[in-house]
C-alpha cells in the first residue's frame, strides 16, 4: 500500500460519514500533513491569524479556554475550523493533548478546491455544530456559577 491509500484509509476511518475515495485524494494531494511531537504543543495561539484549520487525523488536541473546562477535539475533528470560517483571530490557545497528533492543515486554497463537494459541506456543517453545542455548555456552566 503506498502512502496516499494509507492517509485515503485513515481518514475512512475517522470520518462520520461515507466519503469517496477520490474526494479523500484530492483533499490528501491538496493539503499538507502536520504531525506534532509531545503533549502541549501549540496547533494556535491565542491571536493567531486564521491561515486554515488542521483536520486531525490521529490523536487529541484541546482548546484552551482560560478558568473553564476544556474543549477536546479527536480524530475527524477540526481544530481552528470556526476562525477559519469566520475570519476572525484565534481567542484561546489549541494545544496537542495526547504525544502524537497527526493532522491535515487545510489552507484557503485547499478548502476552496472542494467546498462544493456536497459530503465535505456536510462535514463543515457538523463540525460547526459541534463546536457551538461546546462553547455553549462553557457559557451555561459559567450561568450556573453566576446564579449561585
Amino acid at each position: 500500500m503506498n502512502a496516499i491509500q494509507k492517509k485515503v484509509n485513515d481518514l475512512l476511518e475517522v470520518l462520520p460519514f461515507k466519503a469517496e475515495r477520490d474526494l479523500l485524494e484530492a483533499i490528501i494531494f491538496t493539503s499538507s500533513q502536520i504531525d506534532f511531537s509531545g503533549s502541549g504543543e501549540k496547533l494556535f495561539k491565542a491571536g493567531d491569524r486564521p491561515l486554515g484549520f488542521y483536520w486531525i487525523l490521529s490523536g487529541r488536541a484541546e482548546i484552551v479556554v482560560p478558568e473553564k473546562a476544556l474543549i477536546d477535539l479527536g480524530a475527524g475533528d477540526m481544530a481552528g475550523l470556526d476562525c477559519f470560517l469566520n475570519a476572525e483571530q484565534h481567542p484561546f490557545n489549541v494545544v496537542t493533548a495526547t504525544p502524537e497528533l497527526s493532522t491535515l492543515f487545510i489552507n484557503e486554497g485547499c478548502f476552496n478546491a472542494f467546498r462544493g463537494k456536497p459530503h465535505f459541506r456536510k462535514l463543515i456543517n457538523q463540525q460547526v455544530l459541534y463546536h457551538l453545542a461546546s462553547y455553549k455548555s462553557l457559557l451555561y456552566s459559567h450561568a450556573e456559577v453566576l446564579l449561585k
